[in-house]
């Protein structure tokens, strides 16, 4: 099972759909869309070592059980999302959005739709690489280099 396949099968995607206030079958293209970019978007950021360094700060400051099991959206901090959302894209988060609407055929609005859907998704994203991420770094001896 890919990290892709992972994440997006815990996602409870009924309960984002109603925080979003649309569809299952357009929160399901959301989240489908905007989950790989997440994770895109926090590779690149560790491709440099400083931002790296970064990002494996706040991978401890994310560990909790957010990810585990079944996902409760409803426990996602939302405005931790937002920042989140902001590191990781910085001033291109409107572009992201649209281009992320336009690549899951969700028309005009889907613009706002991810939008609204990348600060619920972040924590949770950034709560699953905390588990995979420290809990192999802790089963090694060695140094190891931050993989998304």
């Amino acid at each position: 099972m890919t990290a892709l396949e992972d994440i997006l099968g815990k996602l409870p995607i009924d309960q984002i759909a109603q925080m979003l206030g649309t569809d299952s079958a357009s929160a399901q293209a959301a989240v489908e869309a905007a989950v790989p970019t997440l994770l895109a978007g926090m590779q690149n950021n560790a491709q440099d070592p400083s931002a790296a360094a970064n990002l494996e700060s706040a991978l401890t400051q994310h560990q909790n059980d957010l990810s585990d099991g079944e996902i409760d959206a409803a426990q996602v901090d939302t405005t931790d999302g937002e920042k989140i959302v902001s590191h990781v894209f910085g001033g291109q988060q409107d572009q992201v959005a649209s281009q992320l609407a336009g690549a899951a055929n969700l028309g005009g609005a889907g613009g706002t739709l991810i939008s609204k859907v990348l600060p619920i998704l972040a924590p949770i994203v950034m709560s699953w690489l905390a588990s995979k991420y420290l809990g192999q770094k802790q089963g090694q001896t060695g140094s190891s280099q931050l993989r998304v």
